[in-house]
C-alpha cells in the first residue's frame, strides 16, 4: 500500500514473512522495481529478481 505522505509502499499481506517484517519494511516509491511500475504505470514480469537492475 502507498503512504502518500511518506512516499513509501508498505507490505500488508505476505506469504512466508514474519509479522515484524510486514510491519517494518517499506519501499521508496521512486526506487527499484516498485518505482519502475509506478512511473511507467504498467505491470512488470521479472524472471529473476536478483538479476534485475531496476
Amino acid at each position: 500500500l502507498l503512504d502518500e505522505k511518506k512516499g513509501v509502499f508498505s507490505i500488508r499481506v505476505a506469504h512466508n514473512l514474519s509479522e515484524r517484517i510486514i510491519r517494518e519494511i517499506t519501499f521508496a516509491k521512486d526506487e527499484n522495481t516498485i518505482g519502475w511500475v509506478v512511473k511507467n504505470k504498467k505491470p512488470l514480469y521479472i524472471k529473476d529478481l536478483e538479476k534485475d537492475k531496476r
